[in-house]
């Protein structure tokens, strides 16, 4: 589909309607290049294949969606469990600190907010973890990419001997 919408859009780039000696898109705004090339590159491809392509990104699209949602998930459920573990570490030296300090009538709620107050600063230990573990990854991802690159271009210049990619 891409070589048939090229192709007539290469076609299209000869065109000299006014007969001028200078083809017709090199002489229009591209607002209207744009309106002329949707037509050309629509006639040329197969609706079919255009269908699966856009529902193949879609698909794509979806999936990363969903995995960016269970990856969120599952920070929050870390960084709630890192939260109620370190609530029970403070529980009651934060309550008796905070009661000192509010009203009797509020008391009530401190144990509350000291739940919830750990679980939120454990939510943002969480999301902080995620996102050196991210660049961890990235990095270790990117210098493998950029390792098998290097090794490809050696092999295929005559930079690295037989010996040497035998040895990788």
């Amino acid at each position: 589909n891409y070589l048939k919408a090229a192709e007539a859009s290469a076609k299209d780039d000869t065109v000299d309607a006014d007969q001028d000696g200078v083809a017709d898109v090199k002489q229009i705004p591209l607002e209207e290049l744009v309106k002329r090339k949707v037509p050309v590159v629509l006639k040329a491809v197969d609706p079919d294949v255009v269908s699966d392509a856009l529902a193949a990104l879609y698909a794509g699209a979806s999936a990363v969606v969903a995995t960016l949602r269970v990856h969120f998930a599952q920070t929050l459920t870390l960084g709630a469990a890192i939260g109620d573990t370190a609530s029970d570490w403070v529980r009651e030296p934060a309550t008796a600190t905070i009661n000192r300090m509010v009203p009797d009538e509020y008391a009530k709620f401190v144990p509350m907010l000291v739940k919830y107050a750990t679980r939120m600063l454990g939510v943002a230990l969480a999301f902080a973890i995620a996102r050196y573990a991210a660049a961890a990854h990235s990095a270790a991802r990117g210098s493998q990419l950029l390792l098998r690159a290097g090794v490809s271009i050696g092999s295929r210049t005559g930079c690295l001997s037989e010996e040497q990619l035998a040895n990788k």
